[in-house]
């Protein structure tokens, strides 16, 4: 049994061992409900020899994709010493936690808080480095509620924090685009703020890395790397693969979410990030993607009512009485911008006003 705050997950260890049974990269390690198609697509996805993005020993990789069987796998990757065969370099090991939907919609399909657990995990108990007939299941704890930001605003390492680059390429995504972005300084950073900048249906779904070096096999629909440009291009031809650095420039799709993309980036600058968790985690659900700019020009109008004289409260709720919202988010929202209008009112009224329209 879980203990509270946490998620029993199966786990599995991918890596490379000498055995009585042959050497080389295997699953030599996992719970005994893992699924063989489960391992298979596992073993697939894995990295292996030279599979990260840097040599150094303290390189470490990210991965976050559905199994066939309809759960979740996210992996922290590794070196764990010298590779053993003789070839040289490190030996890549890959920790993997399996999530069924309702524990990864639990991390909202946030991978990067288990990966940060499957971390404490390798650091605190060592690599399994030897071929285990048994493992237990293994307790990832539930993310504590979104710190926040605006105390760190001063420490966020640039003025932007990566949100142009992470709104544009959420953009491509909910566009339907494979990427590869070129990100050395914080690439974990970046995938969080990207998948938190998409609805929750959009972001449990997609197959993600980060740290990993790009490969076709593993059809990822966003790969963030450190990896030359030009090699890139080569790996990617002839594939529906962009590869983008960050510093470009924002693509044609995001003419499509141009008014979720301004809500965004201001929301992610103010540092709301439990506002931006709200709106595409909970408020978001089962929302189609056609309908964000009319989600977000509502939170534009209700930010508004702080600035507005008693005149343009009183218009705003004409406008929005008069709504027909056609999704269950933007009822929701509706309601709480008539009754926040409702309340602006009132203030400057000094409360001797119901303030209905």
């Amino acid at each position: 049994m879980a203990a509270a705050g946490t998620v029993l997950c199966d786990q599995v260890v991918f890596t490379s061992v000498r055995s009585g049974t042959g050497e080389g990269y295997r699953i030599i390690a996992a719970t005994p409900s893992i699924q063989a198609h489960e391992k298979v697509e596992i073993t697939r996805r894995s990295p292996s020899h030279g599979g990260l993005c840097g040599e150094n020993p303290e390189a470490v990789g990210l991965e976050a994709y559905k199994l066939p069987s309809g759960r979740y796998a996210v992996a922290y990757c590794c070196h764990a010493g010298s590779e053993h065969t003789g070839r040289g370099g490190q030996r890549v090991y890959t920790h993997v936690a399996i999530l069924d939907r309702p524990a990864w919609r639990n991390f909202e399909a946030n991978p990067v808080p288990v990966h940060a657990a499957l971390a404490l995990h390798v650091e605190s108990t060592g690599p399994v480095l030897k071929p285990l007939a048994r493992m237990e299941k293994i307790a990832i704890p539930l993310p504590r509620p979104a710190m926040n930001l605006t105390i760190l605003a001063n420490s966020m390492g640039s003025p932007s924090d990566m949100v142009d680059c992470a709104l544009s390429a959420a953009a491509d995504l909910l566009a339907g685009k494979s990427l590869v972005l070129m990100e050395t300084c914080n690439p974990f950073r970046l995938l969080e703020k990207i998948l938190l900048s998409l609805p929750l249906e959009t972001r449990e779904g997609l197959d993600v890395s980060a740290g990993v070096k790009f490969s076709p096999a593993r059809k990822m629909r966003l790969a963030i790397v450190s990896e030359g440009e030009a090699d890139l291009q080569r790996r990617t031809a002839g594939l529906d693969t962009q590869v983008r650095r960050p510093q470009d420039g924002p693509s044609p799709a995001q003419n499509l979410f141009e008014g979720w993309e301004r809500l965004l980036r201001r929301w992610w600058r103010e540092g709301r990030r439990q506002d931006i968790q709200s709106l595409t985690g909970e408020l978001c659900r089962g929302i189609s993607c056609e309908t964000l700019d009319r989600v977000a020009r509502i939170c534009e109008d209700m930010d508004a009512l702080a600035e507005l004289a008693i005149e343009g409260v009183r218009l705003q709720l004409a406008k929005y009485n008069a709504a027909r919202p056609g999704s269950k988010p933007e009822q929701v929202l509706v309601q709480l911008l008539l009754q926040k209008a409702n309340e602006r009112v009132a203030s400057l009224q000094g409360g001797n006003d119901s303030g209905g329209p």
